[in-house]
């Protein structure tokens, strides 16, 4: 008798497939169409034998309940209302919301939807306004501010998509709407650009769109948010680098898409040209560039609000090299998406070079943390991207992120609030009998802005 012949087997002995054809023993075997590998053989005993499914893991809580992009855009929900629960208890109008947005739509009703502001298109602020002259006139600071709400958790949504495949969406959409700041970007339709922006950014992120909701969810965001606002113009760039890298059908349809959006806008830059009164001639000093940009992105994570004015010009301008080359490195040598690393760099850049331009950044105040702080806003989160993007795919390094971030917000909205004291509360209720009956009134808004609303005619917008 042979070796092995007659012998029992030993229990779940037909179970153990053998490799299938053309394996070799003791190889790998693929694994397809849901059986395990060498079951398209036979055993030496007995018929192929399907493979048990692997166990799925349950998932406590809330987690079985809603999907996990759910879970996080509530919890961007609740950062805001924690944050800005005072605009969200008392809604009011911020400046340009009242003085040109909601004063062109009571007086010029759809044509205020095409007319440019500050050198461009306000697609987004002008919609919010054309909608508040349908609704009561004391309702219309709650739908202001409510609007600017849910477009903010749109955005968040848009960056926690399936289709963006990188690592902590969930902290880069927190940080969008925790990052520390004065809080002139959110609740207000006047600075929603600020926020749709990382919309834009998100979809130059993406895997290309598979099928008509996909392309409808992509289309609505280039033209509503690329005519908000210039920031169409500076992503071209990045939307032409996902084009060489990806080479496929979509990206040229998206690139043509955005390059026509960037076009209007460009053509509305170039015939509404801005000029800001008391900038400073002669050449860029980059010193106080640095200073600055130290102050305002990086530094500000860790709040330099507090800290700058004593730490000096000097140790501001070497902290701040050292929190660049260091986020740079971070994100250049952890991330496993070089490219998406590069695209979010060189939208922070142009966003920066579009910053010097218009305001010259290297004359402003290192120290002031509050002027103009919306320049800043998109630069400072955009560094965040960059230490999420370079930690990766680790648990730990997310939760410390997660820690710094918070203890970063703590210290800047509750030991050093900027938000009361920028956004003042100005009664509305005064202003709602003459709104209705189309009577001329003088308004004021936050931050102290009075403007005139005209009579409306009979038959009037």
């Amino acid at each position: 008798m042979r070796a092995g012949v007659g012998k029992r087997k030993p229990p779940g002995w037909d179970s153990v497939p053998g490799p299938p054809r053309g394996c070799k023993f003791g190889g790998p075997a693929p694994a397809h169409d849901g059986w395990r590998a060498g079951e398209n053989s036979r055993s030496v005993a007995g018929p192929m034998v399907r493979a048990a499914p692997a166990p799925v893991p349950a998932r406590a809580g809330l987690a079985r309940l809603l999907p996990g992009r759910v879970l996080w855009t509530a919890a961007c929900a609740l950062v805001l209302a924690v944050r800005f629960h005072d605009l969200l208890a008392r809604p009011r109008l911020w400046a340009e919301d009242g003085q040109v947005f909601f004063h062109d739509a009571e007086s010029r009703g759809v044509a205020a939807l095409f007319t440019p502001y500050a050198g461009y298109l306000h697609a987004l602020p002008r919609l919010v306004a054309l909608a508040g002259a349908h609704v009561p006139a004391a309702w219309i600071p709650g739908l202001y501010v409510g609007l600017a709400f849910a477009v903010t958790l749109l955005v968040a949504a848009c960056i926690l998509s399936p289709r963006l495949d990188l690592p902590g969406k969930p902290l880069l959409a927190l940080a969008v709407v925790a990052a520390p700041c004065t809080g002139e970007v959110f609740l207000t339709p006047t600075n929603l650009q600020w926020i749709t922006a990382f919309a834009l950014l998100a979809t130059c992120l993406k895997r290309d769109p598979a099928g008509a909701a996909q392309w409808a969810a992509d289309l609505l965001v280039l033209v509503v948010a690329g005519l908000t606002g210039p920031f169409s113009v500076l992503l071209v760039p990045c939307f032409l680098l996902r084009l060489v890298l990806r080479r496929t059908a979509a990206s040229g349809m998206l690139l043509v898409l955005i390059g026509a959006v960037a076009a209007v806008q460009g053509y509305e830059i170039m015939m509404h040209p801005v000029h800001v009164p008391g900038l400073p001639g002669g050449p860029l000093q980059a010193g106080g560039l640095l200073a600055v940009l130290s102050a305002r992105a990086p530094l500000a994570l860790v709040g330099s609000s507090m800290w700058a004015s004593y730490a000096g010009r000097p140790a501001v301008m070497a902290l701040g090299a050292c929190a660049f080359l260091g986020i740079a490195a971070l994100a250049v040598t952890g991330c496993r998406r070089p490219a998406a690393v590069a695209q979010v760099a060189i939208f922070a850049a142009l966003v920066v070079a579009a910053d010097i331009m218009k305001t010259r950044l290297d004359s402003w105040n290192y120290a002031d943390s509050v002027i103009a702080d919306r320049y800043l806003f998109i630069p400072r989160v955009l560094c965040l991207w960059l230490v999420v993007l370079g930690l990766g795919k680790g648990a730990r390094a997310a939760k410390i992120a997660a820690a710094a971030a918070a203890l970063s917000v703590a210290a800047t909205d509750v030991l050093n609030p900027m938000s009361p004291r920028e956004r003042p509360y100005f009664p509305w209720a005064p202003y709602c009998r003459q709104i209705t009956i189309g009577q001329e009134v003088d308004i004021v808004v936050s931050p102290g802005w009075t403007f005139t609303l005209p009579e409306r005619r009979a038959g009037g917008p």
